[in-house]
């Protein structure tokens, strides 16, 4: 690991990218011990057809499979913040993370992507 952190400095490479998928509990510990973004193949392969889809249908198949990647990895955004309390009436209830708000949001984007798929 060192080595590869060393190779980061001198490169000053801004992101590591792993030619196999990898966890999301993993990806957030090679982010903290390479002070850099970490991604895999699956982040690269999301990317890619995002980049490439033109009809609105294709479009939306790409956010999908993006919020479904995305779900388990939110917890490495929030893991600085504790439960919140309160919030705007319908936002969220009383205690709610901020982390499970962004759940919530990201299924809800889901299911309108599958929907306008159907």
């Amino acid at each position: 690991m060192a080595e590869i952190k060393e190779l980061l400095e001198e490169l000053e490479a801004d992101v590591v990218i792993f030619d196999r998928p990898i966890s999301p509990r993993v990806q957030r510990n090679l982010e903290e011990i390479f002070q850099s973004a970490v991604i895999d193949r699956d982040e690269v392969i999301l990317q890619i057809f995002a980049d490439r889809a033109q009809t609105k249908e294709a479009m939306l198949q790409v956010e999908l499979a993006r919020l479904q990647y995305s779900l388990p990895r939110l917890v490495r955004k929030w893991t600085n913040l504790s439960q919140q309390r309160g919030g705007v009436r319908g936002s969220r209830g009383e205690g709610e993370t901020q982390l499970e708000l962004d759940r919530r949001q990201i299924q809800n984007v889901a299911i309108a992507a599958a929907l306008a798929e159907a």
